[in-house]
């Protein structure tokens, strides 16, 4: 079963995680669906880098890939990035 989660975007401006991810053509709202999806469905994996990361549908269909920092404790989220796969190809 899927807990809820809180996502937080950074507002420190040195980490500018919103900024970051817009240079990459994702909106905030767009990362959120596709994490929030993720969760519904089954628990994140890790990547290499020790970061989780998951990979889905936007409703309006578009392929993601976010990654993230999770607080499970705290059922907590931060992003770090997202992208569509494409673009690391």
């Amino acid at each position: 079963m899927a807990q809820p989660i809180r996502i937080l975007w950074s507002e420190d401006p040195d980490e500018d995680v919103v900024a970051h991810i817009a240079e990459h053509g994702v909106r905030p709202e767009e990362a959120d669906e596709v994490i929030s999806r993720y969760f519904d469905e089954r628990e994140p994996s890790r990547a290499q880098t020790g970061r989780w990361v998951v990979q889905g549908f936007t409703r309006h269909g578009r392929f993601l890939v976010v990654v993230f920092d999770y607080y499970e404790a705290e059922e907590l989220v931060i992003p770090v990035t997202a992208y569509e796969p494409h673009e690391r190809g």
